[in-house]
């Protein structure tokens, strides 16, 4: 939370995610390896999009499971590990094979590239919603949270020092609601 220009506490904004169906929906339009792929990456990684054009098949562990993301490329300027989930390690495992020597960059495209991609595949995929590079890295923040209620662990699987900045990933709907309240009072 910060102050607006009246000196008045202003609540930080809750992003927009996507649900597991829309991002299988989007993800499903991909026809080209490197767009399933891309897509694939920023749903499971939950990654900036300026960290994702400049990772390089170098800083893919497959032995530890991890992603090293140096210093010189994260928003904060602090070297991050982030592991590999399971459903991506296969598909980059296979494409990391494709690709050319270890020096290489996963994914040879600009930012706006990046962006125009995934506007392309929403739009086939008929979401009717504002949806860009970092509305991935909102829904794995919001899908950790919704599965295992633990703000902690949100911060450490998007790189978060400060429990603050992962608060805006605690999208709590009625239905959630409801459930919290009938655990409560049963």
């Amino acid at each position: 939370m910060g102050f607006n220009k009246r000196g008045k506490l202003k609540e930080k904004k809750k992003q927009a995610f996507l649900t597991d169906e829309e991002l299988d929906k989007i993800i499903k339009t991909a026809t080209i390896p490197r767009d399933y792929l891309l897509l694939n990456f920023l749903r499971y990684t939950g990654m900036r999009v300026g960290e994702v054009v400049q990772i390089r098949k170098k800083d893919i562990h497959f032995k530890d499971r991890l992603i090293i993301i140096g210093p010189k490329i994260t928003k904060t300027k602090r070297e991050r590990h982030r592991v590999i989930a399971k459903p991506l390690f296969k598909l980059l495992k296979r494409y990391c094979d494709m690709i050319g020597d270890e020096d290489s960059v996963l994914f040879p495209i600009t930012i706006q590239r990046v962006w125009q991609i995934v506007k392309d595949h929403t739009n086939k995929a008929k979401i009717n919603k504002p949806v860009h590079p970092h509305t991935f890295r909102h829904s794995l923040g919001t899908y950790t949270y919704k599965k295992t209620g633990d703000i902690k662990k949100v911060a450490h699987v998007l790189g978060h020092r400060s429990l603050a900045s992962s608060d805006i990933y605690t999208h709590l709907t009625d239905e959630d609601g409801k459930k919290i309240e009938d655990e409560l009072w049963d």
